[in-house]
């Protein structure tokens, strides 16, 4: 068996396990190579990340997360590569572009599965009998199901306060024994995941994970505790007065990317904002590449981060409304520039959202503050479309056509009672989607 199982510009697959190099190709496995240095190098969270969030979700069914992950180094003399075995070169040669001028790469090894759910989408038929568990249930009963199958993953990424941040239909795998639906249901790829219990752990432990352990040691020296949770305020508070601010950009990228905008809230997406106000939930914590605004406006996050478990959200419009260098009393003069109400419509209009000033400000703090920032509602916002995708899929697909054709008349009462039920059907998720926050509060 050929041990390339798919290699393009942005994959490199092996079939088996690739790292036991010289045992006989294992079917069971797959591995994935990642690119870590070059461009790729401290961008984004700790090396093997897959792994390490992975360890955390391995005791749950409901995921499939990677089995084990290894680094590899080649070094570069002149013009030639030195390997450590021949596995490594082996590796290095056969990805091609993915890991041209690359020396350091990530190895994971995973469980072979089946297809995704995109697969799914894209065959509406196959959709069919995997709701229908092979035709053995109603499709509403399996829609059903599934719903909350994929509630109870929300509540275990909420209990365990971890961000897949890429939920969507390619990265939910359906293995093929479909009558254990919806257990044959996996969620894959955790590369954007993270964990984050509050803002202040965040900063600090992605601090540590993509810039080293001197870090915590410093502040260890600086404040004489080893309470992280006093070293982690500190540190986010003083984060802002920083001179070398620029130096610690790669911490928010986590937050502020966005690795599938089909399934992103536009609320999570910083590239959708408009203008100087950007009502997205790290618009004034998180640093927005495209201006300046953390460069002069540090005391808008160190007053939430200080205030985010008793905000005065009228002190703090007053502080958001303030000129730089001259204090803009909203109340008293009952004026708010007409240029700021202006991005806020227009922004209305991109997104389809109709947030005024106070919700916005509302957006700002709770975003990544407070006792439950609306992080923790990235994955339920991709669920959510996914099962809009679904219904959109299942209601284009009407299985009564694939049946054999009979001479009797079909039934035009039949064809709208069926109408009706997905159009109550479709009513019902939209309820449960715009609900299910109480399900994981």
């Amino acid at each position: 068996m050929d041990r390339i199982f798919k290699i393009t510009d942005d994959f490199c697959l092996f079939n088996g396990n690739i790292l036991d190099f010289d045992s006989p190709i294992d079917t069971n496995y797959i591995s994935k190579i990642n690119p870590y240095s070059g461009e790729n190098k401290n961008k984004y969270n700790q090396i093997c990340n897959e792994y390490i969030i992975g360890q955390k979700l391995s005791k749950y069914s409901e995921f499939l997360t990677a089995i084990d992950c290894q680094i590899i180094q080649r070094n570069k003399d002149g013009d030639e590569y030195f390997y450590d075995n021949i596995r490594d070169e082996y590796i290095f040669e056969n990805c091609g572009n993915l890991v041209e001028d690359i020396e350091i790469i990530e190895v994971y090894v995973y469980q072979k599965s089946g297809n995704d759910l995109q697969h799914y989408f894209d065959n509406p038929d196959k959709l069919y009998n995997l709701l229908t568990k092979n035709n053995t249930i109603n499709v509403y009963d399996g829609i059903n199901i599934l719903i909350v199958y994929f509630v109870n993953i929300l509540i275990i990424l909420y209990n365990e306060k971890i961000i897949h941040k890429d939920i969507k239909p390619g990265n939910i795998i359906v293995g093929d024994d479909l009558i254990n639906f919806p257990e044959n249901i996996k969620i894959i790829d955790l590369g954007f995941s993270f964990q984050y219990n509050n803002f202040s752990d965040f900063t600090l432990n992605q601090a540590i994970d993509l810039y080293g352990d001197d870090i915590l040691d410093d502040l260890k020296t600086k404040y004489m505790t080893d309470d992280l949770s006093i070293l982690s305020y500190h540190f986010s508070i003083n984060l802002y007065n920083d001179d070398n601010f620029i130096d610690y950009l790669d911490i928010f990228n986590i937050i502020t990317s966005v690795a599938t905008p089909n399934y992103c809230a536009p609320e999570f997406n910083m590239r959708l904002s408009t203008g100087f106000i950007t009502p997205t939930i790290g618009s004034m914590i998180c640093p927005d590449i495209r201006n300046d605004i953390l460069e002069i406006r540090k005391d808008i996050p160190q007053y939430i981060i200080s205030n985010q478990y008793d905000i005065d959200y009228t002190e703090l419009l007053v502080l958001y409304l303030k000129e730089t260098g001259d204090y803009y009393d909203f109340i008293k003069k009952n004026i708010i520039e007409k240029w700021k109400i202006q991005t806020i419509i227009d922004y209305n209009k991109k997104n389809n959202t109709n947030y005024n000033l106070f919700e916005i400000v509302y957006i700002i703090v709770n975003g990544l503050t407070g006792p439950n920032p609306l992080i923790y509602k990235y994955d339920l916002y991709a669920f959510g479309l996914i099962l809009n995708v679904l219904l959109n899929t299942y209601k284009l697909y009407d299985p009564r056509k694939h049946r054999v054709k009979k001479t009797k008349r079909k039934s035009k009462t039949r064809k709208k009672k069926v109408e009706v039920l997905l159009n109550l059907m479709i009513i019902m998720i939209k309820v449960i989607i715009k609900n299910l926050n109480k399900y994981i509060m």
